[in-house]
């Protein structure tokens, strides 16, 4: 069964057990949105050029949630870099993330729990059903890790997102061993065909984060 990239990404953040998500939500949600922008660049659908994002060949795109970004682009009075698109897209990413696993959902590979606490405040938790697929997923990019094959643009953006997106223990149960994972991800990122495309995406993310972070904590001080 074929998944997109957005997709795999958020199969393989449900946590096997409670229907949460591994990655913490600031995190995930500007990941969610590289993995979309790096879904429209490896089907050629999105090319940077001078630094500005451009749509190309968009006629074919059949996804809802790649037609509502492609739909905001369209919308942008002039080009845009990818940081300003990584940054806009990421505040509208809770809304992407239900939308993808609607349809993850429709493919019986998940299956989402709408409950509310206390009767009064709802939540969602999300349970993987075909866990074979998850588990197959899982373990070829652990192979890929340690045997990376640089054409493979999916699996290499996979890995970026996963390190953006503070995923770690997916490919090590050792905390000491982070540093190495982080380190092996970046080499792979740098041999990658297109890496251009792939390691600035993964830079905006976590400038993105970083930022909101910076920012949330200011606040928070100066409220004290």
């Amino acid at each position: 069964m074929g998944l997109s990239l957005s997709e795999k990404l958020l199969l393989l953040a449900i946590h096997p057990d409670n229907g949460k998500f591994i990655s913490p939500d600031l995190h995930l949600n500007y990941s969610l949105t590289g993995a979309i922008l790096l879904e429209l660049s490896i089907r050629e659908h999105l090319k940077l050029v001078d630094g500005n994002v451009y749509l190309n060949d968009i006629d074919k795109i059949d996804s809802p949630v790649l037609l509502g970004v492609i739909n905001l682009i369209q919308e942008s009075k002039k080009p845009r870099t990818l940081k300003f698109w990584v940054q806009k897209l990421g505040r509208k990413s809770g809304k992407f993330r239900w939308s993808i696993l609607k349809e993850v959902e429709s493919k019986r590979v998940v299956r989402i729990h709408e409950k509310a606490f206390l009767g009064i405040i709802p939540y969602k938790r999300v349970f993987v059903l075909d866990k074979q697929l998850k588990n197959e997923l899982h373990n070829s990019l652990k192979d890929f890790l340690r045997s990376p094959d640089s054409q493979n643009t999916e699996q290499v953006a996979l890995l970026g997102l996963i390190d953006a997106s503070q995923m770690h223990k997916l490919l090590t149960s050792d905390s000491q061993n982070k540093r190495v994972i982080k380190k092996r991800i970046q080499e792979i990122v740098k041999e990658n065909p297109i890496k251009d495309t792939v390691e600035l995406a993964i830079k905006e993310i976590q400038a993105a984060i970083l930022t909101i972070i910076a920012i949330s904590a200011a606040t928070s001080a100066s409220a004290r």
